[in-house]
């Protein structure tokens, strides 16, 4: 597929295609406490629309699933809570419900103009038993390289996303946060060929599947 110049995604949980993506000359995003490269789930992108929904709305839709895996006790309840405080920190973003919002002098925002995991952290009081204990790992402690902008090239033609160093407990989130970046990069410009492998990908579907 290389040699046929076919675009190609990798979700690579145990480390088994960084040698591979370098003679080739690929990229390789490592996700993890000691890496340096990074990926905002906060993240919109242009090519990211859906049919029949705007970029926020799109958005709102697989931020759920996304905390869904990180409070696994969300219930419709707890995510109108959380839905109006995400909602909040892209508005203080300049982000809302009109897809022109998205766009500065005619061009798409980049990844430094929209909120992070510390900005929604900040949305919740001291008091806040069930949220901020949990976001606070994003922010201050063990997972905060979740808490950063993006940092990345995405142009290459084949990406590897490296999340072996995130252990058995938070594969899931890597995995749910490259499979929707790896998604957007598909949509983006369909004639053109291109594959997503997804490495092990029981181990995200036996979290959010019934």
């Amino acid at each position: 597929y290389w040699m046929l110049g076919v675009e190609q995604y990798v979700i690579d949980p145990e480390r088994e295609y960084d040698k591979l993506s370098n003679k080739l000359g690929g990229t390789v995003i490592k996700i993890g406490p000691a890496s340096d490269t990074y990926i905002n789930i906060f993240d919109i992108r242009e090519e990211s629309i859906e049919e029949n929904s705007g970029f926020l709305s799109a958005k709102l839709n697989k931020l759920k699933g996304f905390f869904s895996l990180v409070f696994e006790e969300l219930n419709d309840e707890k995510y109108t809570i959380l839905e109006e405080k995400i909602i909040k920190i892209y508005k203080d973003k300049e982000i809302t419900f009109d897809d022109k919002s998205l766009y500065k002098e005619g061009v798409f925002k980049t990844s430094n103009e929209m909120p992070i995991l510390e900005d929604l952290y900040n949305e919740f009081s001291d008091e806040d038993k069930y949220f901020k204990p949990k976001l606070n790992l994003f922010v201050n402690g063990s997972l905060s390289f979740f808490n950063k902008k993006t940092n990345v090239n995405l142009n290459n033609k084949l990406i590897i996303a490296d999340i072996y160093e995130l252990g058995e407990e938070n594969l899931k989130l890597g995995m749910f946060i490259f499979t929707e970046l790896f998604w957007d990069k598909i949509k983006k410009e369909r004639t053109k060929d291109k594959a997503i492998y997804l490495d092990e990908i029981w181990r995200l579907i036996g979290v959010v599947s019934n």
